[in-house]
């Protein structure tokens, strides 16, 4: 009987063990992104970048993650996607790709990239009262390029951003307004150049968050009320009597209580009158002074008095006759600034459009491309690779439907200039045939073709840049 009382309290023991775990383990709540895409003209070279950094990010988000899409116009910003992630597999991630490839940056476009951050905000408070997420970010893909305003506007939705504990990110060039950097330094939002940017790190450390509710803030007894109430009729009162010390213009210690006030006002007016009623005395004794002069004028004083008016007349009659001169020195002035001002504008548009035509006239090396079962995948241009996981396993960047391979079986990554696969699964690989072994790597050169199992087979190619196609075509037609 008593090895049965025992095995009974210690089965008991570890249901409720068990339960006390499962209570105090953390939920997995479901996040919301928001990406932002700037479409400013200086943007046009960038904008593979920021397709390959959505994909890489959007590939990371799991099933019952809230997306949105914005893009930025010169008119007013326009929603691209809104939904959740259903299934986070290489089909749907395409199906919401295929919506960026139209995303185009128009010549002499320029967006207010506020107005778009504006509005993903509206829309990430309403969604958030219909639905619990654990942590909602904002990423924004721009080259950094924006106004004083701009960058204003910007500062105070950051502010926003930290009274709900969200996370406002953006990106930038060499060309990024200094006043952003600034804002960024002081922990405004968070900041990262283009070419260093890594979106899954600045989501991944919010993934996992319990949610919890504020301890209420406690409220002060009536008695402690009353107490600030008298420490501020006093602080008043001292603020009254420094006021009135200073209007009488003597300086006094500030400790003088403000009782002694009144009375002090009483006395300090008579020593103020002092110096007014010696002024006054003065003055007759100088109008007698004068009065004490000839009483009676001579006639060259007459003649003065007489030629006074006459020397006025002559400059009222000149003034009169150049009055034409004042509107017209006006109209001159003002053209001057017109064309001045339109001299400064045409040189800052020159100058403009010589660095947009520089940056868009830069070399672009293409776009790494991988073809598998019937599949095609966009990895973005190689110097930009981060890294490229490939296995079953849903937070790949490529999964393969092989039961056979690992949950990551290799990774294509960045060493200098050239792009390396390393083999982390448990069977061997093959690159163009050469074998290779797990924990093993190899140097890829375009084309490659990757053998990962008997019934899976990845193909890669490099895709030349489309700029190179459009001037051929327009190097035809001149021809022609």
């Amino acid at each position: 009987m008593e090895k049965k009382m025992t095995q009974s309290m210690l089965a008991i023991l570890m249901m409720a063990s068990q339960l006390v775990a499962v209570e105090k383990s953390p939920q997995s709540v479901p996040i919301t992104v928001s990406i932002v895409l700037d479409t400013s003209w200086s943007n046009e070279h960038a904008m593979p970048d920021y397709r390959s950094l959505s994909r890489q990010m959007i590939a990371s988000l799991r099933p019952g993650d809230y997306l949105e899409i914005i893009t930025g116009h010169p008119g007013r910003a326009k929603l691209r996607f809104a939904q959740f992630i259903k299934s986070g597999d290489a089909q749907e991630i395409e199906s919401i790709m295929a919506l960026l490839k139209d995303v185009k940056c128009p010549i002499f476009s320029n967006v207010n990239i506020s107005k778009s951050v504006d509005m993903a905000l509206k829309r990430l408070i309403q969604s958030a009262k219909d639905n619990a997420f654990a942590h909602t970010t904002v990423i924004v893909f721009t080259d950094g390029k924006l106004s004083n305003s701009d960058v204003a506007r910007l500062q105070q939705l950051s502010r926003e951003f930290k009274r709900k504990d969200w996370s406002l990110c953006l990106t930038g060039t060499s060309a990024t307004n200094k006043r952003l950097l600034v804002a960024a330094t002081q922990g405004q939002f968070k900041f990262s150049l283009l070419r260093q940017a890594n979106p899954i790190t600045w989501i991944q450390s919010r993934r996992e968050i319990t949610m919890t509710k504020p301890a209420p803030t406690e409220v002060p007894p009536k008695g402690d009320s009353g107490a600030t109430q008298d420490s501020d009729k006093t602080g008043y009162s001292i603020e009254i009597g420094s006021t009135i010390m200073i209007s009488e213009g003597k300086e006094k210690a500030s400790d003088t209580s403000p009782v002694e006030i009144p009375g002090d006002g009483q006395q300090k007016p008579q020593t103020l009158l002092e110096p007014i009623t010696k002024t006054l005395e003065a003055e007759p004794n100088e109008s007698s002074a004068d009065a004490m002069g000839p009483d009676i004028p001579s006639e060259e004083s007459q003649e003065e008095v007489i030629a006074e008016p006459t020397e006025t007349k002559g400059p009222l009659k000149f003034n009169k006759r150049l009055l034409w001169l004042v509107p017209a020195v006006g109209l001159l002035t003002v053209l001057a600034l017109l064309f001045l001002s339109n001299i400064s504008k045409a040189k800052k548009f020159k100058s403009s459009i010589t660095s947009r035509l520089k940056t868009t006239s830069t070399k672009d090396t293409g776009t790494l491309i991988a073809e598998m079962n019937g599949q095609t995948h966009n990895l973005g241009r190689p110097d930009r690779i981060k890294a490229i996981n490939i296995g079953r396993d849903s937070r790949n960047t490529i999964k393969p439907p092989d039961k056979s391979l690992s949950l990551r079986h290799a990774t294509i990554y960045r060493k200098g200039k050239d792009l390396m696969i390393k083999n982390i699964g448990a069977s061997p690989i093959a690159v163009n045939g050469l074998q290779v072994k797990p924990k093993a790597k190899q140097r890829l050169i375009m084309p490659s073709v990757v053998q990962l199992s008997d019934q899976t087979k990845l193909n890669l190619k490099l895709q030349k840049p489309k700029t190179a196609r459009s001037e051929n075509r327009s190097n035809d037609n001149d021809s022609k």
